[in-house]
């Protein structure tokens, strides 16, 4: 799907974010207890 393809600012936004695994993974290791990121691959 392009980027065209989304009309949602939020959906974009989400994607930009999320579509890197090592940023998501940045992400959620800050905002995640440790027993969750933990378990971050």
């Amino acid at each position: 799907m392009s980027d065209d393809a989304i009309h949602q600012p939020h959906d974009k936004l989400f994607k930009q974010g999320f579509g890197d695994p090592a940023n998501a993974a940045g992400f959620l290791r800050h905002h995640f207890p440790a027993e969750v990121s933990d378990r971050i691959d």
